[in-house]
């Protein structure tokens, strides 16, 4: 027979069993529900049919918040990021009734928070530049903020370099990260945005503000399985506005991978 003192110890784990399975239950059911948004941080711009459709019905599926103001290094300017969020109901923007939402409760899981614009003002938030004139993604920017002490103050950092994609290229319907972007640059204050990358995957980049260049990681745009892709390096000379390739480097890297191909000699 079991002895009491260990019937005594069931009694006490089934307990504690029940106990943590009903708390799962009732924060699932009550608590968490009370600290839910009702508007969800989305990993992309809903585009193509989707946004068609509801545009046709007067709907609205989603709409942006914003951070800042943060300062940029070498300026009195700052900067407002515009972030992309996910109604978990389409909102009706024609104030007519009725409208069919249902159709457009979009579950997309929620990811990082996705810029989709900067805005640019002066020390008193005075607009004087947003960033992007049309809808896009920008999936990372380089922005040095101003330092706690004056002298340290890089002046030499005149502009500011981004990653941004504007076509759905992997036809998802979402404008996101995991569509093609290239490399843009601008002046500290959002002015004259000019792309500097074409028809390549950036995998890196580094702004060296004392030589002017940014020196850059890619691989080229191709068809090809990603693990065959090799990357490859180049700058950017900011005062000339050409794209220049290490052909050097590039070239003797690749002399390298074929020793793996080719037979040794006796």
């Amino acid at each position: 027979m079991l002895s009491n003192k260990f019937i005594r110890i069931l009694i006490v784990v089934n307990g504690l069993i029940f106990l943590f399975l009903m708390s799962t239950v009732l924060y699932k059911e009550f608590i968490s529900p009370l600290f839910r948004s009702t508007v969800r941080t989305n990993q992309g711009i809903i585009v193509g049919e989707e946004f068609e459709n509801a545009i046709e019905d007067s709907l609205q599926l989603q709409s942006i918040k914003y951070n800042g103001p943060f300062t940029i290094q070498n300026s009195s300017f700052l900067y407002f990021p515009v972030y992309i969020t996910t109604y978990d109901e389409a909102r009706d923007f024609s104030g007519l009734s009725g409208a069919n939402r249902s159709k457009y409760n979009i579950d997309y899981s929620s990811g990082r928070q996705q810029i989709i614009n900067i805005v640019f003002t002066d020390e008193n938030r005075n607009v004087i530049n947003t960033l992007l004139e049309r809808k896009g993604i920008v999936s990372d920017i380089e922005i040095k903020h101003l330092p706690d002490k004056p002298k340290n103050v890089d002046t030499t950092y005149n502009h500011l370099c981004y990653l941004i994609g504007f076509n759905d290229s992997n036809k998802d319907s979402k404008l996101d990260d995991n569509d093609d972007h290239d490399l843009y640059v601008s002046n500290l204050d959002g002015s004259n945005l000019t792309q500097i990358s074409h028809d390549v995957d950036i995998v890196s980049y580094e702004l060296d503000t004392k030589k002017s260049i940014i020196n850059i990681r890619y691989k080229e745009r191709t068809d090809e399985r990603e693990e065959y892709k090799k990357i490859k390096f180049a700058k950017y000379d900011l005062t000339t506005g050409k794209w220049i390739d290490y052909e050097e480097l590039n070239n003797h890297l690749l002399e390298l991978e074929k020793l793996l191909i080719t037979k040794p000699t006796n």
